[in-house]
């Protein structure tokens, strides 16, 4: 086996998206005790799973350290796979749905997708490869929850060195 020098800078940004309400005509009294209302998926760090930085409301990054073929990941809460001609990185990572007073008590379906398409990497969430269409990984996860998955992204030794993009986002369709 030829000896590959190969380096990457992961990370896993996360964007989450709301569904647009049709506007209701509300008092301005009620408006103000019920303010800011669209559900938002937020990505946040489990006790055993890589860092976790926010970085507006929906946002965050995943951080999983510099990894290589070589060697293994050098960021706690990451696992490392190495195969012939590739190796994949495995994190678990919570998704919390935050919703407004309004919503107390309903239940979302949470969908992830890639933002940008990337042929290079092969990115699975809960066993799901995902795409640039949607899939749902949480179909009736309840406003205020939190939920644990598990993203597992495969790159080739053939990839060019270089920084680890994924960008996944998620959106939520409320029941």
């Amino acid at each position: 086996m030829p000896f590959v020098r190969w380096k990457v800078c992961g990370s896993i940004v996360c964007i989450a998206f709301a569904p647009i309400a049709a506007a209701q005509p509300r008092s301005r009294s009620m408006a103000i005790l019920d303010a800011p209302q669209q559900p938002v998926v937020q990505v946040v760090t489990l006790p055993d799973g890589a860092m976790v930085h926010s970085a507006a409301p929906g946002q965050g990054t995943v951080d999983l350290g510099r990894i290589s073929w070589a060697g293994r990941a050098r960021s706690l809460g990451t696992n490392h796979r190495k195969e012939r001609d590739s190796f994949t990185v495995a994190t678990r990572f919570g998704l919390r749905l935050d919703c407004g007073v309004a919503d107390f008590g309903r239940r979302g379906a949470v969908s992830a997708f890639l933002r940008e398409s990337d042929f290079l990497y092969a990115t699975v969430l809960d066993r799901v490869k995902l795409s640039l269409a949607p899939a749902v990984i949480a179909p009736a996860m309840a406003c205020g929850s939190a939920t644990e998955h598990l993203v597992e992204i495969t790159v080739p030794v053939a990839a060019p060195p270089g920084t680890l993009n994924t960008n996944i986002g998620f959106s939520v369709s409320l029941k």
